[in-house]
């Protein structure tokens, strides 16, 4: 196995390897022209790959990672008599700073039924896409039983926006015919909270 030796003025060096086992043909790394900035990892860059040449580049190390939180509150009460998703007022921005990270949207918040035969429903928004009617049962999460509050309802999504602009995600509910609900009752705040996890 050929190998270089990096000499230090000490007598000690780095050595750089060939690979542990013979590649099918030869294979090309090429350095970058600069030398990054402290924290950053040397990655295959995604311009000029192939199997067998590949261009490294200097690039934050963001594998894997919490990149941002946004959360926001709201303490303003709304009654929902509409059959149709209407929006609770709970909402939140991010801009995502890859489209292929993803967004973990979590909520938490209190409503009030003001009849047993109230049937409500809540479901996630990004923008106007109803994320709940592509996951089964989510898009449908129905909150029914006796007269009186329903306390701590939380939903969770992990969605791929696949964007770099900003999006909004929203709590959207609805009821059945003749009756109503409240969100945000007691004067509790609800929140929302969206993670941006790199991959």
């Amino acid at each position: 196995m050929s190998q270089i030796k990096l000499l230090h003025s000490g007598g000690n060096g780095a050595i750089l390897s060939s690979p542990a086992s013979n590649p099918s043909s030869d294979v090309t790394l090429k350095l970058p022209s600069t030398t990054g900035s402290a924290g950053q990892v040397l990655k295959v860059a995604s311009a000029n790959h192939s199997s067998t040449n590949a261009e490294l580049e200097f690039a934050a190390d963001v594998g894997g990672k919490v990149l941002q939180i946004q959360s926001a509150n709201n303490s303003t009460q709304l009654q929902i008599t509409s059959t149709s998703f209407v929006t609770t007022g709970l909402t939140v921005n991010i801009t995502p700073t890859s489209a292929s990270s993803k967004i973990l949207i979590t909520t938490g918040f209190d409503l009030y039924k003001s009849n047993a035969s109230a049937r409500s429903h809540v479901t996630l928004y990004r923008d106007s896409t109803n994320l709940g009617q592509a996951t089964y049962g989510m898009g449908a999460l129905e909150l029914f039983g006796n007269e009186g509050s329903v306390p701590g309802v939380n939903l969770q999504y992990l969605d791929t926006p696949n964007t770099t602009s900003q999006v909004t995600y929203t709590v959207y509910a609805k009821v059945n015919s003749g009756y109503n609900i409240y969100v945000q009752v007691n004067n509790v705040p609800s929140n929302i909270t969206v993670w941006e996890y790199s991959t």
